[in-house]
């Protein structure tokens, strides 16, 4: 995977960054991504996957905790196993849908998705 992402890095086809991002600087870096993968083998939530929706970046995930309920044909592209040929098609079939994400949708989801909205209705419980 170094090899290859390092040939892209010199071919001008990514950008990689390897360390911390500082906080000022996200939205910008998100807002340069095709997509955010997250090619997970176990995990509940995501507070990276929350953030792309909330900022309108598609994403690639695979099928673990409860990333099924935020991926649809305007939010990203599910992969079926965490296999490097399964994320690999994922990558492929997220390019081939490309025009189907729209950041507007996708940060309209993240939106409803926020704390203010999610704990708003709970509050006349409480």
């Amino acid at each position: 995977m170094r090899n290859r992402l390092n040939t892209l890095v010199q071919g001008n086809q990514a950008i990689w960054q390897d360390g911390y991002l500082d906080e000022a600087d996200i939205s910008t870096v998100f807002a340069a991504a095709d997509a955010v993968v997250l090619p997970y083998r176990h995990i509940d939530q995501s507070g990276v996957l929350l953030l792309a929706l909330t900022l309108g970046t598609p994403l690639i995930t695979t099928n673990v905790g409860s990333f099924g309920a935020f991926i649809s044909p305007t939010t990203g592209v599910m992969v079926g196993e965490p296999t490097t040929a399964a994320l690999d098609q994922g990558i492929r079939n997220f390019y081939a849908a490309l025009p189907a994400f729209k950041p507007q949708a996708i940060m309209a989801i993240g939106e409803a998705l926020t704390w203010k909205n999610t704990v708003k209705p709970l509050l006349r419980l409480l």
